[in-house]
This record gives C-alpha cells, structure tokens and sequence, in this order.
C-alpha cells in the first residue's frame, strides 16, 4: 500500500513539473505564461507556454518587471519606483541614450598643477567628449614667463549612472607661452689672443609650444537641478619644441552645468530609470505621462494595399500595385497571409522625437464577415516598402527595415494595451503589416494607431 501511494505521488509530481511553467510580469502589467530560453544583458528569449514548439519570442528586458520561474523563485528584473522619487542609489536625473547632452565647465584645481580651463562636454550613450581651454602660465607649478593658453579634447567611455557616472578616456592638448631657455651659442665667447671662439650658454625669453597626451579619468556628480561636479586627474607625457620631453599630472575638480538635464522623458530607452508605482502586488505599474499629448493617427487617410487571393505582398509590391481606401483588406485571408497599410507622412506625427511609446488596435472578422471577439496577427512598422518585410523573429529591436514586430491581439499582446510598446524611428515609416496568425480571422481591420508617452487613455 504504502510503495502504491509512493508512486501514485511520484508520478502526480512529475506531472506538475512538466506543466510547470514560467511567468513574465510586464512593466505595464500584462502577464506572459512562458519557458524561458535565454536570458541575455538586453533582451529575454521565450516561447509561449500554450505552443511550446511554436516561434522563439524576444522582449527586452526593459518591459519587463520580474519572472517567476518554474521553481517558485522571483528574479526582479525593473524594481519599481515610487512616483516623483527615485532609486536610492540613483544620485543623477533620468537618461535618454539617444539625446545630446551639454555641458559647460570651469576647473579651478589648474591653478595647482596644469592650468585652470573652461571645458565644453558633449555627452551621448556611453560617449563622453569635450573641447576645452586652458591658462597653463597661471599654474602654480608652471615654467612661463608670460601669458600662456592652449587648446585640448578629450574622447572618453562614461559608464552611466543616469548623466552621472565613472569615465575613462584620453586626453590631448596644445599649448604655448613664452619660455627663458638655456642656450648653447658655440661662437659666444671670442678670444683674440688664439683668434677663436668658445662656448658659451645664454638664456634667452622663447616661444615653447608643448603638446600633451593623458589617460584621463573621474567621476561626474549631477543633481536634479544640472549642476555637476566632476573629479578626476590626467597623467601622461608633455613633449615640447623647446623644453624636455616630461611626466604631466593634473588634478581635475570642476564644477558646471549640464542642460536639459531635468527634462528628461519618462519613456526613456535603456538608461535612467523607470518612474512608476506598484498599485498591485507585482503587476499594476502606472507610466509617468509625458509632456506631449498623444497624437492619434486620422486612419480615414490610410490606404490599404489591394493584394489577389493567390498572391502575396511581396509579389505585389513587385508589380504595378492598387490600393483601396480604408484600412481593411478586400480578400479574404489565409493562415499567414497579410494585410499592409500605407502610411503617408502627413498622416503621421510631425515630430517623431517626441513620442516613446505606441498603440496599435485591430478588429478580427471571420468569412461571413462576424467579429471574432479575439482575433490575434502579427504587426510590422516598415520604413521601406521595396525593402525586406518581415523583420525580426519578435520584439523591439533594431532592425534594418523594420523597427518591431510585436503581436497586437492574444494573451500576450502588449501594443495593443494604452500602455502599449517603446519605440525608437530612426524615419518616418512607409507602412503597417498584419500577419494573421489565427486561422478562422478572414479580415483584419486597423481600428487606432495612437503615438503617446505613456499618457494615452482609450475610450
């Protein structure tokens, strides 16, 4: 009896395990039942848990806010953060990657050891560069007889703690000031009883020009209001046209100003931080709006790419192709089949920069032309339309042709959510492509195409 009820257990064990399952808890709430694949440093690699043989997904880990795994532990991937505060190990204003930061500068340490120099820095991702000016006659341990100045760069690597962050990079730069340097004069000195001359060492006021190259390192401080400190030093060699080749050290503790730092987006791409509230156990995260109200695309504009019910788009594209007004397709569809959907620039926002996020909804209608109240395609952003079509396996990436391709409809659609997806255009797009991945959906309409940041709220 009791060896029966050992397998009995055994075996309802193994059973569980094998419908285990993990779970992916999205920023904007929704949740994915999922096997994990592969977890990478951006993105997460899956398959759905009700096709386990079906098409690897990709989402970057960005969107995603904790998985539980099979087991029963929790991995937090984007811990969130009380609105209006941040981390508290984030002592910088958010961070957009793709945004050009300036800033400006001033050294006074130089005046200890190097010069004291106004800087200009330009800061972008992980690269921080900078252009500056120096005083080296007015260092303490300077060799000048007069006024000098120079002029330098630097190209760095900055691991970002939001416009913060440690910095490692080199550093060049030139400079001149009048110089009192020993000279040798061979014909100083003439004696006239042997009719010859002899050496003689002269000092004479010179022009030196001197040129450095430095590693240059620190740490850049930034407040919420711009202002910044920065500490560092430089260590490398001077070379000089008149003085001897020598070690070069300067201390480098500046204070400046860093603009559009407190104007950061809340959508913002890969650096920063998330500004959101838990308003359920894991789940409900709320996206700070941003400033620019969405912008929701006139669809009656649209026009939708008439394709034969024995061809597809490609081979239409190919050809001389028509287009029908609206945003449905004629013929009905197969399982795969598509619909593409013109979109013509002045039907699409003015300013793409401006928004972060995007919204995309459909209805599904079977043959007899019913709704099908869950209907599920993939959808396609495509910059060119003479170009490659079918973008990546899934997910918002950086591909050539097309920006996403995500899944609007089924249990783990997020676009078509208010919250919807990041985006990131590097130009306007041509078109919109729906891929019907369900196989009683004849029809397949475009209902909403909003461009927000975070702030849309359907009807």
């Amino acid at each position: 009896m009791k060896k029966t009820f050992f397998i009995a257990i055994l075996f309802l064990a193994l059973a569980v395990s094998a419908y285990a399952q993990d779970i992916i808890v999205l920023i904007n709430g929704n949740i994915i039942e999922a096997k994990i694949l592969e977890i990478l440093p951006t993105e997460i690699r899956y398959r759905r848990f009700d096709n386990l043989n079906g098409p690897i997904h990709v989402i970057f880990k960005s969107e995603v806010y904790s998985i539980k795994y099979e087991n029963g532990v929790v991995d937090v991937i984007n811990a969130p953060v009380t609105t209006g505060q941040k981390p508290p190990n984030q002592t910088s204003p958010e961070y957009n990657p793709n945004k050009l930061y300036t800033s400006f500068s001033f050294d006074p340490s130089g005046f200890l050891a190097g010069g004291p120099s106004a800087k200009m820095e330009f800061a972008k991702g992980s690269s921080l560069s900078s252009f500056h000016v120096a005083f080296p006659s007015w260092a303490a341990n300077s060799k000048a007889e007069g006024f000098g100045f120079g002029l330098g760069g630097s190209l760095n690597h900055i691991w970002n703690k939001g416009l913060g962050g440690f910095y490692l990079g080199g550093l060049f730069e030139w400079n001149v000031y009048p110089y009192l340097a020993t000279i040798s004069n061979p014909y100083g000195k003439y004696n006239p009883a042997t009719d010859s001359f002899s050496k003689t060492n002269v000092i004479e006021k010179v022009t030196a020009h001197n040129f450095i190259i430095a590693l240059n390192t620190g740490y850049r401080f930034v407040s919420s209001s711009g202002m910044y400190l920065r500490t560092g030093i430089a260590m490398g060699f001077t070379l000089s046209t008149i003085i001897p080749a020598e070690f070069y050290f300067k201390p480098d503790i500046a204070a400046g100003y860093v603009w559009g730092a407190n104007s950061g987006s809340a959508a913002n791409s890969g650096g920063g931080y998330n500004t959101a509230t838990a308003a359920q156990q894991n789940t409900e995260i709320t996206a700070l709006a941003g400033s620019e109200p969405p912008f929701k695309v006139d669809i009656s504009k649209l026009l939708t790419l008439k394709i034969n019910p024995d061809s597809d788009v490609e081979t239409t594209l190919k050809g001389n192709y028509q287009t029908i007004q609206g945003v449905k397709n004629e013929a009905p569809l197969r399982l795969y089949s598509d619909v593409l959907i013109f979109l013509p620039r002045e039907a699409l926002p003015p300013n793409f920069s401006l928004y972060k996020r995007l919204t995309i909804t459909c209805k599904y209608y079977d043959a007899a032309g019913a709704e099908i109240p869950q209907g599920d395609a993939s959808v396609v952003m495509i910059y060119d339309v003479k170009g490659k079509l079918r973008g990546p396996v899934q997910g918002n990436g950086r591909n050539l042709n097309t920006p996403f391709k995500e899944s609007v409809g089924g249990p783990s659609g997020t676009i078509n959510k208010d919250s919807g997806i990041n985006i990131t255009f590097d130009k306007p797009p041509q078109a919109i492509m729906f891929q019907n991945t369900t196989s009683n959906v004849a029809f397949i309409e475009l209902t909403s195409l909003v461009f927000h940041n975070g702030n849309y709220k359907s009807k």
